[in-house]
């Protein structure tokens, strides 16, 4: 006979049809040729000493060509390895996009996130398939409907990210308006130019799309502050920090290049440079794929937090102590040239020396900093739990005891009910309910331990929560 309880079970979530994965089986095709098609002209032109004006993203001038050259750096092998760093890239979306569709097809989310990681290399590393559109005039269409369809598709993951519903609802419609504009932009524009526009229209137009695309985070701000439940902003927390990584280094690299005339200026630096710069962004991009397969896969969800604790404890502390270390040198130097008539070894002795001195208690005040600012809940639960575990060493009044531990569940747990009984050793095993004391609510939780002392925590819903300690 089979009971109620098996006939009310929910049923497994269906998992993807035939027709998905003819569709991304398709689609990641279509992206691993083109991609495989484009490296050889990619290369090629990467192979060469930039001359004319439209010179392409790693394509290095004359002068820095030479000049890693002349340091065992030929440019046969320059033009390589950030080829073999595209590939690295590419391959990442791609085994990402796998694992998030072999996984979860059961997911309607995930399976856009596995359409939109197969759409990555064409739109991030669009120069690759853009020379097989110049080689092959008839993919001139399908490479900007490819660009469009990856553009969209980061504008949407905004609107629909995690759980698949656009919030607000409204912007389904600003979904369905971008997929118009954007396919009527592609058309008369390749992503290069709209990247790195050369006329005032295509500067305003460019920003004009980007920040439609970027405006997307402010919709995930606002899920996150009033939609999420407590699973899906962890979900939100792993995408939003591999993005800010990932966004704030490549604006670094940027704007070093911009503001750094040794560095844009033709040489070895400048080469250097792009070799550095280059392995470096690829792989924080790597790191951010990854965070979408945390993310989508539920694994190890809030192992974010403890992330993001010692990136600002430690951010924080590097950059108080580079300021210590720079301003004493500084200081140190002042006190001894007029001593020595120079310079002196002895200050940045006894800088180093001041910095280990300042490490320890240095790193305790910036963490008791950002947990009370940041994480004032656990902060506090820790100082609770830390003062009620002296209370516990020190305390011999019951009554006292009592009221010590009632506090601290009030305070740590924050639960709807609370209720304490206590077993006196005269009645053990005799069953009487009547015994327990403030335990009478209904929903509420406790084990009678004969001889001992328990605590019955009762939260709001259908949780229970309980413990009991130790002989009185």
């Amino acid at each position: 006979m089979v009971s109620n309880t098996e006939d009310q079970r929910p049923k497994a979530p269906k998992q993807a049809g035939w027709r998905a994965w003819l569709a991304w089986v398709a689609l990641a095709g279509i992206v691993m040729w083109l991609f495989v098609a484009g490296l050889p002209a990619w290369y090629a032109r990467v192979g060469s000493a930039c001359t004319a004006p439209d010179c392409i993203f790693f394509q290095l001038p004359q002068e820095s060509t030479r000049e890693l050259a002349e340091i065992g750096i030929p440019l046969w092998f320059y033009a390589g390895y950030m080829g073999a760093l595209l590939v690295l890239g590419a391959l990442a979306f791609l085994i990402t996009s796998v694992v998030i569709f072999l996984r979860r097809s059961n997911s309607r989310m995930a399976l856009f996130v596995a359409f939109m990681l197969a759409l990555g290399p064409t739109t991030l590393f669009f120069t690759v398939p853009e020379a097989v559109a110049a080689a092959t005039p008839v993919w001139h269409v399908p490479v900007r409907l490819l660009h469009a369809a990856g553009i969209w598709s980061l504008l949407v993951f905004g609107y629909t990210f995690p759980d698949g519903r656009f919030v607000p609802g409204w912007t389904r419609y600003l979904a369905v308006l971008a997929a118009a504009v954007l396919v009527i932009v592609s058309l008369f524009n390749s992503l290069s130019a709209l990247v790195a526009p050369t006329t005032p229209e295509g500067r305003w137009l460019a920003f004009t799309l980007f920040a439609w695309v970027g405006s997307s985070g402010a919709f995930q701000i606002y899920r996150y502050r009033r939609e999420a439940n407590a699973l899906e902003r962890q979900q939100m927390k792993w995408v939003a920090v591999g993005f800010t990584l990932f966004l704030a280094v490549g604006v670094s690299f940027v704007l070093f290049f911009i503001l750094s005339p040794e560095v844009s200026r033709p040489g070895l630096l400048n080469g250097l440079y792009y070799l550095l710069g280059g392995t470096i962004i690829i792989s924080i991009l790597i790191l951010f794929v990854i965070s979408f397969a945390v993310a989508m896969l539920r694994h190890r969800l809030w192992d974010i937090d403890l992330i993001i604790r010692r990136t600002l404890v430690y951010a924080a502390l590097t950059a108080a102590l580079t300021a210590v270390y720079l301003g004493s040198i500084i200081l140190l130097q002042g006190l001894f040239r007029p001593l020595v008539g120079e310079e002196s070894q002895a200050a940045m002795v006894l800088s180093t020396l001041l910095i280990a001195a300042l490490f320890a208690p240095l790193r305790r005040r910036v963490q008791g900093a950002i947990d009370r600012r940041f994480y004032r809940g656990k902060y506090d639960a820790a100082k609770t739990l830390a003062a009620f575990g002296a209370t516990v060493r020190d305390e011999v009044d019951l009554e006292a005891l009592t009221r010590a531990l009632l506090a601290t569940v009030e305070e740590t747990m924050q639960p709807a009910n609370v209720s304490l009984w206590l077993a006196p050793a005269e009645e053990q095993g005799s069953g009487d309910e009547d015994r327990r004391l403030g335990a009478g609510e209904p929903g509420s939780w406790g084990a009678r331990v004969p001889g001992s002392w328990g605590a019955g925590v009762r939260r709001s819903g259908s949780h229970k929560l309980g413990s009991s300690s130790g002989e009185r």
